[in-house]
């Protein structure tokens, strides 16, 4: 029960996708409109971390350098999830994303950079939004591991490794 400052008390109880709110003494009662709820075939999907298959700790044909994969969730409705951890030094191929993609950065401090634009840091806590299509990259910094969540929409297209010279340029 919610006490508020003129006595009355509110409780919410949400049952089968109804929000019902009874005032206490008043003892009217309100439903306010319900959404409509489209079902799919697909049920929910729940992948605990003891699901998550592990990558390699070697670079390949999409990063530069030591970098751990982890795949949260495989590719299901057009996303795909992935924790991934940086060593310093290590980075992606330039690449872009055909809906986006999310980075939460989780640990650490690292470097991202899309195409024509300066290089940029992001730390621990951030949220990076790149948009669809848009070619970038992002990695650990020189000095520091970096570990972050993405979140990537639609099928990622990937492209040459990011050169030395553009990974040691100077941070906007």
């Amino acid at each position: 029960m919610l006490e508020l400052r003129n006595g009355d008390r509110w409780s919410f109880t949400a049952k089968c996708f109804l929000l019902k709110i009874e005032y206490g003494q008043s003892g009217v009662r309100h439903r306010p409109p319900v959404a409509t709820i489209h079902r799919r075939e697909h049920n929910v999907k729940i992948v605990s971390p003891v699901d998550e298959p592990g990558g390699s700790g070697r670079g390949g044909s999409t990063f530069t350098g030591e970098v751990f994969t982890y795949v949260t969730m495989e590719y299901t409705d057009g996303a795909a999830v992935t924790n991934v951890c940086f060593t310093p030094g290590a980075r992606t191929f330039w690449h872009s994303h055909e809906n986006g993609q999310i980075l939460l950065v989780l640990a650490g401090k690292g470097w991202t950079q899309s195409d024509g634009q300066s290089k940029q840091v992001i730390r621990a806590g951030d949220t990076v939004w790149v948009p669809a299509g848009e070619l970038h990259w992002h990695g650990a910094t020189n000095q520091s591991y970096m570990t972050h969540k993405a979140i990537s929409l639609g099928n990622t297209a990937w492209s040459q490794a990011v050169s030395d010279a553009d990974y040691q340029q100077d941070v906007s």
